[in-house]
């Protein structure tokens, strides 16, 4: 009788903390959006080059979400947090994200480049994430490393600004008809709102995952930020797939997940390690999830040889996100 009210208890408390999590991402995300739409607002209102804002503001807004909750996790000493959610995020990123625009798009035809320069950077960081990792933990100076492949990822958008002229309306559409919108009260109001949205989803999403991995049993935070907070922090990215695929702009799908996965590990595998300094590294992530980004990775470029994608490739995809989900779950 005591074990059952007491499972009874614990199903009660699951129950409560996985609606907690899930309010708080949604919380994040949404407030992130916001702050990263205003934000946009601000930089053109007061004069910053389109192509600038295009590569620094939208490229740190659909990764806001991991990079506030990753930080948020470094100041309680939840260290181990941040580089799942780092992983977990990049594995979503290429599987689930990709698998669904795959299986929606039908078939993909692309103009991108395999060989150009944002996927060498892609291998580069992916690579040096993974023999940062392969040790058992993550240095000052290997964060350091992170933030200097940042600038050179930087430096090649920058001397790719030619080639992607053409796209920077596309890329910061018109704001309400207006392509230089008035600075207003209201900008700045929302900018400060999102701000503090993406404080508390963040806060209250990691205080729900260490709860949440305290009532499975987990030893750490890990489990759940390599899998249900690296889903809902990617939905960002899920949405510019979605509105892309509508537009026909393939290029931007992988475009979008290329920079959200390079920034993933330069940036916030960068700020972190240096506020943190050496960080250790739960076992889970050299097992499993290390492995998992590298078939990712190489499913992701191998599927884009041809520059043509169908919806058994999406599938497959898809299939392999499912099975790295059990695997890190102990279920298979």
């Amino acid at each position: 009788m005591v074990n059952d009210g007491k499972r009874g208890v614990n199903i009660l408390d699951l129950l409560i903390w996985f609606g907690v999590l899930a309010t708080s991402l949604f919380v994040l995300v949404k407030a992130a959006g916001l702050f990263v739409d205003n934000s946009e607002k601000f930089g053109i209102a007061i004069g910053i080059p389109k192509f600038i804002i295009g590569i620094t503001v939208l490229a740190v807004g659909t990764s806001l979400p991991e990079l506030v909750s990753s930080l948020f996790s470094i100041h309680i000493g939840q260290t181990e947090y941040m580089i799942a959610n780092v992983i977990g995020a990049n594995i979503s990123n290429l599987l689930l994200n990709i698998g669904l625009t795959y299986l929606i798009a039908k078939q993909m035809t692309v103009t991108w480049d395999l060989f150009n320069g944002d996927a060498v950077l892609l291998v580069a960081s992916t690579a040096f994430l993974t023999i940062s990792l392969m040790d058992g933990t993550f240095t000052r100076i290997e964060a350091i490393v992170c933030l200097l492949g940042y600038l050179v990822y930087l430096q090649h958008a920058l001397l790719s600004k030619k080639e992607k002229q053409a796209d920077e309306d596309e890329l910061i559409p018109k704001i309400d008809g207006r392509i230089k919108p008035k600075l207003d009260f209201k900008i700045i109001a929302f900018m400060v709102l999102g701000a503090v949205g993406v404080f508390f989803g963040a806060r209250f999403t990691l205080q729900a995952v260490i709860n949440l991995s305290s009532l499975f049993g987990f030893d750490s935070t890990s489990v759940l930020a390599m899998t249900l907070v690296s889903i809902g922090t990617t939905l960002p990215e899920m949405t510019v797939s979605l509105s892309a695929i509508k537009k026909g702009n393939f290029d931007m799908v992988l475009g979008n997940v290329i920079g959200s996965n390079i920034f993933n590990v330069f940036v916030i595998m960068g700020v972190g390690g240096v506020i943190a300094g050496n960080i250790a590294v739960d076992p889970i992530i050299t097992a499993i999830s290390i492995p998992a980004l590298i078939v990712a990775t190489v499913l992701f470029l191998t599927s884009m040889i041809n520059k043509k994608s169908n919806r058994s490739e999406g599938h497959m995809f898809l299939i392999f996100y499912l099975l790295f989900l059990l695997k890190t779950f102990g279920l298979i």
